[in-house]
C-alpha cells in the first residue's frame, strides 16, 4: 500500500520528524511505522480473517484508529469507521468479518447487525508504546492487493450511506487534492513544503479526515489530532500549515476560547461542509489569522474547488478547479446558459459509481458517470460557481445537513397547514437563513408566524415566510424545489431587482 510504505520511507529519512500530533503529544514517523508493522504481524498472527476481508472499525482515539486502518488496508482488507456502535444499524446486508474496537469496548453488540460469529479485534494503548521500543525482529506478512476504505454520508435520510474509495484511484486523488491545496492560495507552494494538518477532529469516516492524512504522510508530513479539552491549544504549534473544519466547528472555537488562540499568518484555514459567515470570517481573521479559504465538494464526488477569500465575493462564487467538470443542467439534463438557476452535476474522476448496498439511492444520484449532488446553483461564465440552496429535502445549516421533512412538518402543525416547503439560503450578511413557503390563499399573522418560528427553528440568522395559493408539485404530488426556488427569486427581482441572485 502506497502510504504505508512512504510512512516506512520517512522512518527511514526522518525518524524523529513527527508523523502525528494527538492532543500535543507528538507521535515520530518511526514510531508509526513500528506501530503499523506491530498492528500488522498481531493481524496476521491472531485475528483469524480470511483473505479480503471487511473491518468495521470502532476505535478510539485518532491515532489508534488510524494504526489499525492502515495495518487493515496493507494487508487486503477493507475498513469501515465508525463514529459510534448506534451506526451499526446502517451496515446491515454487508458481509463483516470482525469488528476492531478499542481498549474496553470489546463488548460492543453487533450480533443483531453484523452476526454472531463476527471476529473481535480490540486495539489498545501498547501499540504505541511499542512504536517507541526498539524494532522487532520477527518478520512482517507480506502485503496482498491494497484494501478499500468506507466513508459514510450524512444520515439526513434515516440511515447512513456508505461510499468505497476506488482503490485504483488512490494516485489520481492524491495529486487531485495536492492540486487543490495549491490552488487555495495556501504557504503550500512545491513539493518541499509538508503539510502540518489540524483535523478539528475529522474522522475517518470522513473524506476530508481520510484523505488529508493520507497526503500528509505521503509527503512527509504531519496530521493534529485534538480530541480532548482546551483544541485551541494546537493553533500555538509552530509548525502548523492547515486547519481543516466546519464553519460550527470554528464557531463553536472561537466562542470557548476567548483571548485564548495564537495569532499565525502562515496558518491556511479552509473550511469545509459550507462558507462562513461575514461575522464569522471578521473573527478569524481578527484573532487567528488572514488565510481562509473554502472547500467545496462532496463525500460521493471528491473536491470541486478550494477558493481563498480575498473579498466577501469569494464566500459566494466558488472557483471551480479546471480538471474537474461540473455542470448547472435543468429538469432534463440540458446544461443552461450561464447565470440560469438549475441542478448541480459533477463528472466522477474517483471511481464510485453508486452507493455500497442502497441501488435505490444510488439511482437517484448517480447518472451515466455524473453524480448530483442536491444543489442549486449558478455558472458565471469565468469559472465560478454560486450555490443558490437545495433541490433536495435537506437543510445546510454552518455546513452540517439537516433533513427538512420534519421542520415541514412541524411548522405544519403549528399553523394548520398541509403545505409546508422550507428552503435555505445564504442572505446579505452571508449567514443561513430560512424561508418557509406556506401553501395558503390568505396571509397568516405575524404573531402566530412568529410563535411558530421561534417554537420549531434553530440556527438560522433570519426566517423569512412566503405565501403561495398553490405550490409546485410532480404527478405523484412531491413538490419540484427547483420550480418554488425559480419562482422565489422572480419575485425577489420584480420587488427589488438588486436583490436578485
Amino acid at each position: 500500500m502506497y502510504v504505508v510504505e512512504k510512512i516506512r520511507e520517512f522512518a527511514e529519512r526522518t525518524p524523529d520528524a513527527p508523523a502525528l500530533i494527538a492532543d500535543l503529544q507528538p507521535v515520530s514517523y518511526r514510531a508509526f511505522d513500528r506501530a503499523i508493522g506491530a498492528m500488522r504481524r498481531r493481524l496476521a498472527a491472531e485475528s483469524g480473517l480470511g483473505p479480503r476481508s471487511t473491518v468495521v472499525c470502532l476505535i478510539d482515539p485518532l491515532p489508534l484508529a488510524w494504526i489499525a486502518d492502515l495495518a487493515l488496508r496493507s494487508l487486503g482488507h477493507a475498513t469501515i469507521a465508525l463514529r459510534s456502535a448506534s451506526e451499526l444499524a446502517a451496515l446491515r446486508g454487508l458481509r463483516i468479518a470482525a469488528l476492531a474496537t478499542g481498549e474496553g469496548q470489546a463488548r460492543v453488540e453487533a450480533g443483531g447487525v453484523l452476526g454472531p460469529d463476527v471476529a473481535r479485534i480490540e486495539v489498545g494503548p501498547d501499540l504505541l508504546a511499542a512504536g517507541d521500543g526498539p524494532a522487532s525482529a520477527a518478520a512482517e506478512p507480506d502485503a496482498g492487493a491494497p484494501g478499500a476504505h468506507v466513508l459514510l454520508t450524512s444520515a439526513t435520510t434515516g440511515r447512513y450511506k456508505l461510499v468505497q474509495l476506488a482503490v485504483e484511484s488512490e494516485d489520481s486523488q492524491r495529486e487531485e487534492h495536492r492540486q487543490l491545496y495549491l490552488s487555495s492560495g495556501a504557504n503550500l507552494r512545491d513539493d518541499r513544503d509538508a503539510l502540518c494538518v489540524h483535523l478539528m477532529n475529522l474522522g475517518l469516516w470522513t473524506a476530508g479526515g481520510y484523505n488529508t492524512p493520507l497526503l500528509a504522510w505521503s509527503r512527509g508530513g504531519c496530521a493534529v489530532f485534538h480530541q480532548g479539552r482546551e483544541a485551541h491549544r494546537s493553533f500555538a504549534l509552530p509548525a502548523l500549515t492547515h486547519a481543516i473544519a466546519t464553519p460550527a466547528y470554528l464557531a463553536e472555537l472561537v466562542r470557548s476560547a476567548p483571548g485564548a488562540l495564537a495569532r499565525n499568518d502562515a496558518l491556511q484555514i479552509i473550511t469545509v461542509g459550507g462558507t462562513p459567515s461575514l461575522s464569522l470570517l471578521g473573527e478569524l481573521r481578527a484573532r487567528l489569522t488572514s488565510r481562509i479559504a473554502t472547500a467545496l465538494g462532496s463525500t460521493e464526488s471528491g473536491t470541486w474547488a478550494v477558493t481563498a477569500i480575498e473579498t466577501a465575493d469569494d464566500l459566494r462564487w466558488h472557483r471551480l478547479h479546471p480538471a474537474r467538470r461540473i455542470e448547472v443542467v435543468d429538469d432534463e439534463d440540458r446544461p443552461v446558459g450561464q447565470g440560469v438557476l438549475g441542478r448541480v452535476r459533477v463528472r466522477l474522476t474517483n471511481g464510485v459509481t453508486g452507493y455500497l448496498n442502497d441501488a435505490a439511492a444510488s439511482a437517484a444520484v448517480f447518472r451515466d458517470g455524473w453524480f448530483y449532488p442536491g444543489d442549486l446553483g449558478v455558472l458565471d461564465g469565468r469559472g465560478r460557481l454560486a450555490l443558490m440552496g437545495r433541490t433536495t429535502e435537506v437543510l445546510e445549516v454552518l455546513g452540517e445537513k439537516r433533513p427538512a421533512a420534519p421542520l415541514e412538518e412541524a411548522l405544519g402543525r403549528a399553523l394548520g397547514l398541509d403545505g409546508v416547503c422550507v428552503l435555505a439560503e445564504r442572505g446579505a450578511n452571508l449567514e443561513d437563513e430560512l424561508h418557509v413557503v406556506l401553501e395558503t390563499p390568505t396571509p397568516i399573522e405575524p404573531a402566530l408566524l412568529d410563535h411558530a418560528a421561534q417554537a420549531h427553528v434553530r440556527g438560522f440568522a433570519r426566517v423569512h415566510f412566503h405565501f403561495l395559493e398553490r405550490l409546485p408539485r410532480n404527478h405523484m404530488g412531491k413538490i419540484e424545489r427547483l420550480k418554488l426556488k425559480q419562482s422565489l427569486l422572480r419575485r425577489r427581482a420584480a420587488a427589488d431587482p438588486r436583490a436578485a441572485g
